[in-house]
């Protein structure tokens, strides 16, 4: 066209139709219909400046037209080619999700799991972030829980990553059964029965009635309330203290009766503890989480009723729970003799093996409702054996004395036929460290 002819429509069809076949100047700048210059400025003119072909779109930055394509991907866009669509920063299509962190589409989760960075969690798995900001999934709920292959509870410490154990700080009360440990009638293998105070004849009036020397005399003594484990302490219970006890011995004093000075832990005492995890999984008798745990010495049964919230009972609360109190009973459950239903032990037919806690009727429950005060296991309890003295009233005594090394055992085991052993008052003294296949152990706590 010559200067100074004018546009005809025709002319313009042609000059889009040469836009549509791409031609652009070399310059940058389309100089088809008009757009034949730079300004003075540097900026494309003419008329056409901004329009584009089919599949092109006009770069405002270079002033040009570009593929749809390179424009959407310069936006921050997903070019799909197979619908020549743009998707606009920050959605995706079907089956994904927009992830921030490196401004890209991933997978969607849907309802097969939760988001976790890039990847995603299944159902059960919690996303968590590290201090790095790498993210993982896992089956603790919060960072501060993961603990090797398992998760510490709230508060836990992870104290060995590698076998997964966590400790939990000692003396709260029944944290032997969190997550629900359950004995007999559905009842919590934690559950504590309160028994009140009162005075009761301890020990025997005559040595030759059935009972033995170490029975005798009979002896007033006052005890103050308190509240007993209703079952013996279970595997179940016992297995979370190995799992959640770092071993470091209590400071002296622990696990005291209020009432009793010098009833608690002593420093003496923490030689008799084991090292280690797994010396103390293999010593004791476990099994089945609802029997009575056995083998256990006075030391670890003392140092896990202290963990535990609780105490040992000394043999006095004992006796006074096995006698129903002023009750003066000749077995837990009154005068008639032991039988099969009552309590596991080898006479009348019985099971010569621990038995699950509270396995047995309730015709054989003290007069409190606490269940296996006979057989089963015999039990530990805080007193150092010696004879009893006979003068005055006793008030919340235990004997303590330093000086003594046996301690007592009460209540008789499956293993045991003669009835004697069942009686109330009979007493058993046992080295402390002796790993005893029929003794276990129950815990006392102070009102």
């Amino acid at each position: 066209m010559k200067r100074g002819e004018t546009w005809t429509s025709t002319d313009l069809a042609r000059a889009v139709g040469v836009l549509v076949a791409g031609i652009v100047s070399v310059s940058g700048c389309n100089q088809v219909t008009g757009a034949n210059a730079f300004d003075e400025v540097s900026r494309c003119t003419g008329p056409l400046c901004g329009v584009c072909p089919a599949a092109q779109t006009w770069d405002n930055v270079s002033e040009v037209c570009v593929p749809a394509s390179v424009a959407c991907e310069q936006t921050g866009g997903t070019w799909d080619h197979d619908t020549a669509a743009c998707s606009p920063k920050g959605t995706c299509p079907a089956g994904k999700r927009w992830y921030p962190d490196n401004e890209s589409c991933v997978p969607a989760c849907g309802d097969k799991g939760s988001d976790c960075g890039p990847s995603c969690c299944a159902v059960g798995l919690h996303c968590l972030k590290d201090s790095g900001g790498g993210q993982m999934c896992n089956a603790c709920a919060s960072l501060d829980q993961v603990c090797g292959a398992t998760c510490c509870e709230p508060g836990g410490l992870c104290t060995d990553i590698q076998r997964g154990a966590c400790r939990l700080d000692p003396g709260v009360q029944g944290q032997s059964c969190a997550g629900g440990l359950l004995c007999a009638d559905h009842d919590s293998c934690c559950a504590t029965l309160a028994v009140p105070g009162g005075v009761f004849p301890m020990g025997v009036l005559d040595p030759g009635s059935g009972g033995g020397p170490w029975d005798f005399p009979e002896h007033d003594v006052a005890v103050s309330g308190y509240e007993l484990d209703k079952y013996e302490v279970t595997v179940g219970r016992f297995r979370r203290f190995i799992e959640h006890w770092d071993f470091t011995p209590f400071p002296s004093g622990a696990g005291a009766h209020p009432r009793i000075p010098g009833s608690g832990w002593r420093s003496s005492w923490n030689r008799f503890l084991p090292a280690s995890q797994v010396a103390l999984q293999t010593s004791v008798s476990l099994g089945a989480d609802a029997l009575p745990v056995a083998r256990v010495t006075w030391y670890e049964a003392f140092t896990f009723c202290v963990w535990d919230g609780g105490r040992l009972p000394t043999e006095a609360e004992w006796e006074y729970a096995a006698a129903g109190g002023d009750s003066n009973r000749e077995f837990p459950w009154g005068q008639e003799p032991p039988t099969a239903d009552r309590l596991v032990f080898c006479g009348d037919g019985g099971l010569c093996d621990r038995a699950s806690v509270g396995s047995k009727t309730a015709v054989g429950d003290g007069r409190w409702g606490h269940r296996d005060l006979a057989g089963n296991v015999s039990e530990w309890v805080l007193d150092a054996y010696g004879l009893y003295n006979a003068g005055g009233l006793c008030e919340d005594c235990a004997n303590t004395d330093v000086e003594l090394y046996y301690r007592i055992r009460r209540g008789g085991s499956f293993s045991d036929a003669d009835q004697k052993y069942f009686r109330g008052s009979f007493r058993l003294d046992t080295e402390p460290v002796v790993r005893v296949p029929t003794t276990g152990f129950r815990c006392a706590r102070s009102k």
